[in-house]
């Protein structure tokens, strides 16, 4: 009597967990895999919507919106591309499901599937069914090389191909004219041309002065540097004094000084030729715009800003901070709670 029970309880076990696998597998989810727990929200944003990921699920809201919109049950990688916003559902296991999507308004249009290698990525373009992206992992080369390759794949016949492999400080960041541009070690502004082959240096001035190998920000017309201010100091050597942006346009030479005005090395976001960062102001931390031509500054809030993660739209901007997620809208002036912590 005691083994019948046990067997039963045994037996009510494992149909537990066949439902529970079943479930995780539903078409709905896309993806057989345990998804990770995040933090991070991934904000982007493409005029007046800002798309997001909590709770392993895709949304988008815009300001004056009471809830945000669900698109998608899965996690999302999003990518501003010269063509447009790309979510990647890094989690897809299903080769027949669609992985690599176009968002447009609240719609996710499919366009195709990339190889398993392309789980951790950073898609640079989609051209006329084309996906160019960069790989985060390494080939290695039979000279003993760890190269970080950039690819082609083709969405109608399925073939990937390798356009171009670099150290990986030389991670191509932007892709147009048929060009992939990026940063090479020491500061060198190069690109390589993917209909000749070569690579080309459009700029090497002075930036054994940037602050860091990855404080380099490419966007669709420009270049944006942070950069180290060095003085000569008492003792005679050089010290640090500050920190500042530059803004290179891209196959210049020239470098153009925008502003000392700076907090810290994120990516600051770029709406209508306006850069939006934290930046200082009597003494404390505040939301700044600054125009990417003139240099002119602005300060946005009045009280103190130390944004985690931050997407502005037209009509209002949105941020994370201690992991909740925020918007503020300009017509009402108020700030609202949109997520809080993913716990």
């Amino acid at each position: 009597m005691k083994n019948r029970t046990i067997r039963k309880r045994l037996l009510l076990f494992l149909g537990l967990i066949t439902v529970t696998f079943l479930c995780a597998c539903s078409p709905q989810s896309h993806n057989c895999e345990e998804p990770e727990i995040y933090k991070t929200y991934d904000l982007t944003a493409d005029g007046d919507t800002v798309y997001f990921n909590a709770y392993d699920k895709v949304w988008s809201h815009q300001p004056g919106d009471k809830e945000p919109t669900e698109l998608a049950q899965f996690r999302g990688l999003f990518f501003n591309t010269p063509h447009g916003v790309y979510c990647f559902d890094e989690y897809c296991a299903d080769n027949n499901t669609p992985d690599l999507y176009q968002v447009q308004g609240n719609e996710l249009i499919p366009v195709g599937n990339l190889p398993e290698e392309a789980r951790r990525l950073t898609i640079l373009d989609v051209v006329d069914g084309v996906i160019y992206w960069s790989s985060m992992d390494t080939i290695w080369t039979e000279k003993g090389e760890d190269l970080v390759p950039t690819y082609r794949t083709d969405c109608a016949t399925g073939e990937t191909t390798v356009l171009f492999a670099a150290p990986d400080i030389q991670r191509p960041e932007r892709m147009a004219d048929g060009k992939l541009w990026f940063t090479a070690k020491g500061g060198i502004f190069q690109y390589y041309d993917l209909e000749t082959g070569e690579t080309v240096t459009y700029c090497n001035a002075f930036w054994s002065y940037l602050a860091e190998p990855y404080t380099v920000f490419y966007y669709e017309d420009f270049i944006l540097c942070y950069c180290i201010q060095y003085a000569v100091n008492e003792a005679g050597t050089y010290g640090v004094t500050g920190y500042c942006y530059y803004r290179l346009d891209y196959g210049s030479s020239q470098p153009v000084f925008l502003s000392d005005y700076t907090w810290h090395s994120n990516r600051p976001w770029l709406l209508d030729n306006t850069l939006y960062f934290p930046g200082y102001g009597e003494g404390d931390i505040y939301l700044v715009a600054l125009d990417a031509q003139t240099g002119q500054l602005t300060q946005l809030t009045q009280e103190r800003f130390i944004p985690e993660e931050l997407a502005v739209t037209r009509r209002g901007f949105y941020y994370t901070e201690n992991y909740d997620l925020y918007c503020y809208d300009y017509a009402t002036e108020k700030i609202i709670r949109l997520v809080d912590k993913q716990e």
